[in-house]
């Protein structure tokens, strides 16, 4: 039995410690990283990433957010990814932010492709 606990436990950290590495990767699209005006550090993105095109797109979607509302910023802050994604595609912007969108959609899948897969394993 204490095996079977060991094992879980296990189990648990590894997959606590590849998602944390998946969210270090991907901190850069943090609200609070991207509509911040501090130099963004790239090093950690994805090799597929068009780093001088995210950075345009970063500038535009500062732009943007700091002409519709002041508020408008702290809100984003506070509502994490998935609200910078809905705001950007509600605000109808997402034609002019293609990596951003992109690579915003690839992060918030992770969680919701290693659900479904535990899913899978515990219910055979």
């Amino acid at each position: 039995m204490f095996s079977s606990i060991d094992r879980v436990t296990t189990e648990i950290r590894e997959r606590y410690q590849h998602l944390q590495s998946l969210a270090q990767k991907y901190a850069f699209l943090e609200p609070e990283v991207i509509l911040s005006m501090d130099e963004l550090n790239l090093d950690q993105a994805p090799q597929d990433l068009n780093k001088e095109e995210f950075q345009l797109e970063r500038v535009r979607l500062q732009a943007f957010v700091a002409a519709t509302d002041p508020g408008c910023k702290k809100e984003l802050i506070r509502s994490g990814s998935l609200g910078l994604l809905k705001y950007i595609i509600e605000s109808r912007i997402e034609e002019g932010l293609p990596n951003i969108v992109i690579m915003l959609r690839i992060f918030l899948t992770f969680a919701i492709s290693n659900a479904i897969c535990e899913r899978s394993f515990s219910i055979s």
